[in-house]
């Protein structure tokens, strides 16, 4: 079992946060950890058949509706991730939610063009985000609560846990 420390903490509630957005925007995934990787303290693993099936829809130039919805709310769940962490620790983390960011700046890129409109998609976003965290918030504290515990959580045992 890893030792529970200040860091590893807000990272659960971070990676906790991504999922519950996840659950939220009905993305699928595949589980919740906080054992690092090589480059990450924390992630969440998505289902790459639906990131696949959307950039096919991106490569054919199919940018309907319901592509656009998509990919702003995969920019939601980046940011999802540094609010819940946000909520927790009660400052923002820009280091830790950078790589989050730049991710959502990415999914937003993909449905506008203009500057101000990719602006005015991220606060959509990040506003989104922030009403997941604070209306889900109980939903992230079981969540980052068991991660502590077990460190490793498939959707199907986030699920049963809510």
């Amino acid at each position: 079992m890893m030792k529970v420390t200040k860091q590893l903490t807000a990272v659960a509630y971070h990676e906790a946060g991504h999922a519950i957005a996840m659950l939220d925007r009905e993305i699928p995934f595949k589980y919740v950890t906080i054992q690092p990787s090589s480059d990450s303290l924390g992630y969440v693993q998505t289902d790459r058949g639906d990131l696949l099936r959307l950039a096919k829809l991106y490569a054919r130039r199919t940018k309907t509706p319901h592509f656009q919805l998509r990919m702003l709310n995969y920019a939601i769940v980046c940011l999802a991730g540094g609010e819940a962490e946000k909520r927790y620790r009660g400052r923002y983390n820009h280091v830790g939610a950078d790589q989050d960011y730049r991710a959502a700046v990415n999914f937003v890129d993909h449905i506008a063009w203009d500057p101000d409109e990719i602006e005015l998609h991220l606060k959509l976003a990040d506003f989104r985000a922030e009403l997941i965290i604070e209306n889900r918030w109980d939903q992230v504290v079981t969540i980052a609560e068991a991660l502590l515990e077990k460190q490793h959580l498939t959707d199907q045992e986030v699920i049963s846990l809510l």
